[in-house]
């Protein structure tokens, strides 16, 4: 594998660069090739007109001209992909150029990186080839000129420039399936057949009655409404907006945070995207049949919507995570979500780096960079047992500082869920 150096210095074939006199035909395609849609053309004349300027003869060449590129750089560890990303913050006039002379301006990232990895040498770069790919998609496609950071990943592989482009200059990681292919089983010998006995028919059974599904309530807003997943403090996750005069299917109402004209009212709503996952107040909404017009007089509720059971219980609430649980300790910045299976659904807090929580059990899911699949089911507030993270960010032997690199990938004492 080759250095950063090496890497920078060996640019793709095909890269031009301006010729005095006239602006190259690479670099106005380059320009072009960064404009955001979101920017009105006008903005980038005077970067036509840059392109212009270092074409003539004397000019100076881009780098010279915006001094330094990169206004820093710096290393962070990834736990979950077991690997290490590059933050690079380009100037003003690098985000605009870099893409004339990627080489340069990704040297001069490697050079001010910091952050390095205990040990390592201040060149450290795990996958330097692919790295300076990502580095050369970011600068000349466009795709993250106005982005705060351009994030390099050594785990990332080496991909052709379309599909570098295609992938927003971040391609995938192809995981492969750890579990080997299941051998053929043996064959089965032949038995004879067994002598036919007289069958007795079966008595008919009565069917079951289909179960009979949970009633909902047509409600219509009236104005933009803002949904959260915790109705006593109008907080928690916050879930997709609700348009105005959408109507949507309430489950049932429950009291909880006080709004400014002192309405306490709450909707769970049952509609998808919401799912019963989130409440909205009550006072966004006419709650007397009406779908158009102003708010002003509108009931505060709508008294035909049954009060939730029990009060109301939030997502999570309906099921206490069990009594006995497992202390484990984070080596690494835990993400967590609601979803185990894809790393998906509902993201929640995350778990801070050396951080010892009580763990309810452990599952298989979604299989990270290093092949690990078990997830832990986290008991602790504020997780609360509707989050899980990969224990592939834990110690898992007891200790509570130090690498994770060697440690097992699961505690065996944990209980499956």
């Amino acid at each position: 594998m080759k250095t950063c150096a090496e890497a920078a210095d060996a640019p793709r074939a095909g890269h031009r660069r301006p010729v005095a006199g006239f602006i190259a035909p690479s670099t106005l395609v380059t320009i072009m090739r960064m404009r955001s849609p979101r920017f009105s053309i006008l903005l980038w004349l005077p970067i036509v007109a840059l392109a212009a300027f270092m074409g003539r003869p004397g000019s100076a060449d881009a780098l010279s001209l915006c001094g330094s590129k990169i206004e820093g750089a710096n290393w962070t560890y990834n736990s979950v992909e077991r690997g290490y990303t590059l933050h690079v913050f380009p100037t003003t006039c690098g985000r605009l150029t870099s893409g004339l002379d990627p080489s340069t301006a990704f040297t001069q990232a490697i050079a001010k990186a910091t952050g390095i990895p205990k040990g390592q040498h201040k060149s450290f770069d795990p996958n330097a080839e692919s790295m300076f790919e990502q580095f050369e998609c970011h600068a000349r496609s466009g795709i993250a000129t106005f982005k705060s950071s351009w994030n390099l990943d050594s785990w990332r592989p080496q991909v052709p420039f379309a599909q570098e482009v295609k992938e927003k200059c971040n391609p995938r990681p192809i995981v492969t399936d750890p579990t080997p292919a299941p051998s053929a089983p043996a064959p089965i010998p032949s038995l004879p057949p067994a002598p036919q006995q007289p069958v007795s028919p079966l008595p008919t059974l009565p069917e079951s009655p289909a179960p009979t599904p949970t009633p909902t309530y047509a409600e219509t807003s009236g104005s933009v409404v803002h949904t959260w997943t915790d109705y006593l403090n109008a907080g928690g996750t916050e879930g997709p907006e609700i348009p105005s005069n959408d109507t949507v299917q309430i489950a049932c109402k429950v009291s909880g945070f006080r709004v400014e004209d002192g309405n306490t009212w709450w909707y769970l709503i049952a509609s998808s995207p919401w799912s019963s996952a989130y409440y909205a107040s009550a006072d966004a909404f006419y709650n007397n049949g009406q779908t158009s017009g102003s708010l002003i007089g509108t009931p505060f509720v709508d008294p035909t919507v049954p009060d939730c059971s029990g009060g109301g219980e939030a997502p999570g609430e309906t099921e206490a995570p069990p009594q006995n649980t497992l202390a484990e300790t984070s080596g690494s910045v835990v993400h967590t979500w609601s979803d185990y299976a894809d790393a998906g659904g509902t993201e929640g807090p995350e778990m801070p780096s050396n951080d010892t929580v009580q763990i309810a059990c452990k599952v298989n899911g979604f299989t990270v960079a290093d092949g690990n699949t078990w997830w832990y089911r986290i008991a602790s507030a504020p997780w609360n047992g509707d989050y899980y993270g990969s224990a592939d960010a834990f110690y898992n032997n007891g200790e509570t500082s130090g690498s994770l690199l060697g440690t097992p990938f699961v505690d065996s004492d944990v209980p499956n869920c």
